[in-house]
């Protein structure tokens, strides 16, 4: 029965791997331009987010053999063997998924972003390939500097003398190799996670903030403003399409982007005018009003929820890239029991022949504090240099930070207007306005002539 089952149960995988690939790339095609859709760039950026998700997940899978081993740890025999084997497999997934990682950061990433950002009519895929290699070199010399940068700091710290070719030598042994690879991936944490508490903890901050102080319908009270806009949108289309209109060049790029979001903003504009006009019905106010308690509700909820998410992502920190106590690193249990007796005595009035040094599978402290796959991990990487422990154990600091600064300082902020106001609407209006009287004068001058 269980082996009919096995390929049933495969089949389901491989399905919902389709399945998520297939939502993946759509999602990603979304965010290309249509102009320069490239079906190689998309199918790397689509194994890089596979990559990088199926990383994330790997902590579940950690979290859920940890919590096993932790209900069954009276229990020997072959589950013990199991979870140790899947362990151990576990471990060598996050050293190969963090690899790739590695790779991608310094060779792949740079190569097709500076790849995509050679596209224009006028570059052929040759040249487009040489100025990305030549581009994203700097990314890999700044690998091997940060390689040996590593190599050295770890030979100097266990040497404590003058380098010489035999330690230059010892470059090349395993244990100096992981240690400078470790030393990498400190100095990618070390941003990243800056990036992550300033970008992440203000994008939890501003979200339920916007949705309370947007108005129900975003509109501007005044339609002279919106009319307004709205002839100077058309005004810098007429602009750029005169600029191609004669001539038999091809609008660029850069023009042909613009003005597509001209013509959105066209589009938005012309709706907001035909809102304005309707909402002058007194029959659309009590309405307005309800969806606007709706709106602050919501935006209260969500709030709620971005606090709740932000203290759990701090206390996230904190376990899994924790400080002293909390791995119980060469810590042991000293005690001295007399039998029949339940005291036990400060092992400093001892003798050393007295002194019990143990630590068993049923002390409460390892039962708390039972390491995760990742915990070991990060414990190697960030054990060989302090700086970078002490960095770590105190993000959820700078994280909780960022997150109160950001929520009070939006709090009190002014609204942003969509629609500028008229005092900048008509220097522009008129240097547009004269443009495009040149070039249809110019224009004119030559059909005439």
């Amino acid at each position: 029965m269980e082996k009919k089952d096995h390929p049933t149960v495969w089949a389901l995988c491989i399905l919902m791997i389709f399945v998520f690939l297939f939502g993946l790339s759509r999602w990603i095609s979304q965010y290309q331009d249509r102009h320069r859709k490239n079906v190689i760039i998309m199918g790397i950026m689509i194994v890089i987010m596979a990559h990088m998700i199926g990383t994330l997940s790997l902590y579940p899978i950690d979290v859920g053999m940890m919590w096993i081993n932790e209900k069954n740890r009276e229990k020997e025999g072959y589950l013990e063997k199991i979870m140790l084997l899947w362990r151990r497999r576990v471990k060598i997934c996050y050293y190969m998924f963090y690899g790739l990682h590695i790779v991608e950061l310094f060779v792949i990433l740079p190569f097709v972003y500076y790849y995509y950002e050679e596209w224009n009519e006028e570059s052929t895929n040759k040249t487009r390939i040489f100025e990305a290699l030549r581009r994203s070199l700097f990314f890999l010399l700044l690998f091997i500097v940060l390689f040996f940068c590593g190599t050295f700091m770890s030979i100097t710290r266990k040497t404590n003398s003058m380098l010489d070719l035999v330690y230059f030598e010892q470059t090349f042994k395993v244990e100096y190799i992981k240690t400078s690879m470790f030393f990498i991936v400190d100095v990618i944490l070390l941003f990243g996670i800056v990036l992550f508490c300033i970008y992440t903890a203000f994008g939890f901050s501003m979200f339920p903030l916007r949705i309370i102080k947007t108005k129900s319908i975003n509109v501007p009270t005044s339609a002279t403003d919106i009319k307004h806009a709205l002839i100077l949108n058309r005004e810098k289309q007429r602009a750029i399409e005169v600029r191609y209109t004669g001539f038999h060049t091809k609008m660029n790029v850069k023009d042909r982007r613009i003005l597509e979001s001209l013509q959105r903003e066209e589009r938005t504009l012309v709706r907001c005018i035909r809102l304005t006009e309707e909402g002058k019905r007194k029959w659309e106010q009590p309405v307005s009003a309800i969806l606007h308690m709706f709106q602050l509700l919501i935006g209260i909820f969500f709030l709620l929820i971005s606090i709740g998410i932000v203290l759990l992502m701090s206390m996230a920190m904190f376990i899994i890239i924790p400080r002293h106590y909390t791995h119980q690193i060469d810590q042991f249990h000293y005690n001295y029991t007399i039998s029949n007796s339940q005291d036990i005595y400060n092992y400093t009035n001892l003798s050393n022949s007295t002194l019990l040094s143990f630590k068993i599978q049923d002390s409460p402290s390892d039962r708390l504090y039972t390491l995760t796959v990742l915990n070991t991990i990060i414990n190697d990487i960030t054990g060989n240099y302090d700086f970078f422990k002490t960095w770590y154990s105190y993000s959820y600091l700078l994280f909780l930070a960022v997150f109160l600064l950001s929520f009070i300082i939006l709090s009190f902020s002014g609204k942003t207007e969509n629609i500028q106001n008229n005092t900048e609407i008509e220097p522009e209006r008129e240097t547009l306005l004269s443009l495009f009287n040149r070039h249809e004068n110019f224009i004119t001058y030559h059909y005439n002539k």
